[in-house]
Parts: structure tokens; sequence; C-alpha cells
């Protein structure tokens, strides 16, 4: 989206000049015009990410120099190597309704912004509207992926990688619950198999797994991602390893990409995608946010 913008600012190399200042200040309005205020602070350092945030909020008289003195402290602390990451942000964001999910998610369940913005960004792109047809297809999972006549979100009734967080199979999909149940049920004997309670102990409750209507929703597909996996996945593996809590978040995602049964490698490539991508958000998410405190909250389950 700011490709041309962005390459005329790294051909000037850092020299100060009318140009890069003019190219600087036309990204800055791009990323405000949007309220996009991570993409701005990943290109341009925590300086300019507290300007565009005053832009926003609206202290008129305070903006102009305030936008002059981000631009001249940025000026040698560009982050270029997020250039892709802030691309597909900004592109999927520009609605909102991708970045109202994520913010909304994040408050809710106290997960940290930027572990959300990791893994959407993996699965999806933050494409709310994706749907992954490589994804779900497997039949040695019986139920996990069978096909049900009239599922109108799949072309062929499957439960395939769907919408910003790419639930995939009847287990973190099914509408109004999983597996297609229209009350929770705890009990339901597929559900209990494909989540491993047999080995695992009795992680999940699927009466607290949220209620999905339609995966292309972002809020939706966040809620369900957070309740149906993400938050009781970080409390059974705080309980088990009873490591540092940014490192159960890394559990986390290998257990979404490989399932929570499967042991932990932190040299996967998931896990290596998912460290690429905090480089680019953690500490502008932090900047925002504060450090996060490592206790997700779900109901009355909770660190």
């Amino acid at each position: 989206m700011f490709g041309g913008l962005v390459s005329e600012l790294k051909d000037q190399n850092g020299k100060d000049s009318e140009k890069v200042d003019n190219g600087r200040r036309d990204i800055l309005k791009a990323f405000v015009g949007t309220g996009s205020v991570v993409a701005a602070g990943v290109l341009f350092g925590p300086e300019l990410l507290r300007t565009a945030e005053k832009v926003l909020i609206g202290i008129a008289s305070e903006s102009e120099s305030t936008v002059e003195n981000g631009l001249a402290s940025a000026a040698s602390n560009s982050k270029y190597a997020a250039e892709e990451a802030v691309d597909e942000y900004m592109y999927w964001t520009s609605s909102r309704a991708v970045k109202e999910a994520i913010d909304s998610t994040a408050s809710k369940y106290n997960l940290p912004r930027w572990f959300l913005c990791a893994i959407a960004s993996i699965e999806s792109g933050f494409n709310p509207n994706l749907v992954n047809y490589n994804d779900g297809i497997e039949d040695k999972y019986g139920t996990w992926s069978e096909k049900v006549p009239g599922y109108k979100f799949t072309v062929d009734g499957r439960p395939h990688g769907e919408g910003l967080f790419q639930l995939t199979g009847w287990c973190y999909l099914g509408s109004l619950y999983p597996y297609n149940l229209n009350k929770p049920d705890d009990s339901f004997e597929q559900y209990r198999i494909g989540m491993h309670m047999d080995t695992l102990k009795e992680w999940i409750s699927m009466t607290k797994v949220s209620k999905l209507e339609d995966p292309m929703d972002p809020m939706q597909n966040g809620e369900r991602f957070a309740t149906g996996f993400a938050v009781p996945a970080f409390l059974l593996f705080a309980e088990l390893y009873k490591e540092d809590p940014e490192e159960t978040l890394k559990r986390v995602a290998f257990a979404w990409n490989h399932g929570v049964n499967h042991e932990y490698d932190p040299e996967d490539q998931y896990v290596k995608s998912y460290n690429e991508r905090l480089s680019s958000y953690k500490a502008i998410f932090e900047e925002l946010d504060g450090k996060w405190d490592g206790k997700p909250e779900f109901d009355d389950i909770s660190l």
C-alpha cells in the first residue's frame, strides 16, 4: 500500500531533505487517516507512535509541533524490516473491524494485543474473509473434519480454516457451538476426543466457549479463538510447565498450529514465524499498553 513512499525513503538513505520529510509526513497522514497508530509505530518507532496517538485523540493545538518533533526524532529510528507486516496490518484494519476485534478480544480476556496480532498475521494475514481449503480436509480425524450438509461458510461443507484466526475443524468451528451443537454440551463424546481430554484432563469446557454464528465476523472469530482455545490452553500449559507467561504463549501458538497433544518444539517453523511477528508488534503494543501481566481472564478461571 505504501511501497512507493517507503521505497523512496529507503533510497534517500535517511538523508535530511525536504523530500524525505514530505514522504514521512505523507505516510504519517495515511496512517493517522485510518487510525492505525500501530503501523506508524512499527515504521517510525515509539516517538512517532506517541505523536500519532496525540493527533488521533484530537489535541489540535499541539499536533503540528508534535508531528514535527516526532518526524525529526524518528528520522534515524525507522524499522523498514517490518514493512511487509505494516502493509498487511494497514490493509485489513482500514475498515477498523479487524482492529476492533483484536482490541476487544485482548481487553475482554486480558491477552496481549501483540500475541493476537502475531497469530492473526500468520494465520490469515489479517484477512477476516479467508478460507483455506487446504486445511480441515483429512478424514483420519473422523467427525473432526467430516462434511456437514448445509454448512454455508465453505463450498463443500467441511470445516476448513476460516476467518481471522483460521478456526479449523468442528472442535473450533461449529454454529452455534463446537460440532454444530445448538447448546454447549461437555459430555459430547466427539468434542472430548477431539480436545484430547482423555490424556490432558478436562482442560476446556464447552460451556465457556463463545457462540459462533459467523466465522467471517472478526469479532466472533476472535472470541471463539480466545474462549475455544487460547485462554484455556494457556491455563493448561501454565499449570503443566510453569514457565514464563510469554514462553507459555509460544506453546499456545505452537499448539494452535499442531494441536495440544503434540510435543512442543521451540525450533518449529510456526514458532519461528511467531517470533518474527513479535519483532514487529511487541515493542509497539507495549509502548501503548504497558507490559502484559501474564494473567489471562476467563470467567471464573484465571491465573
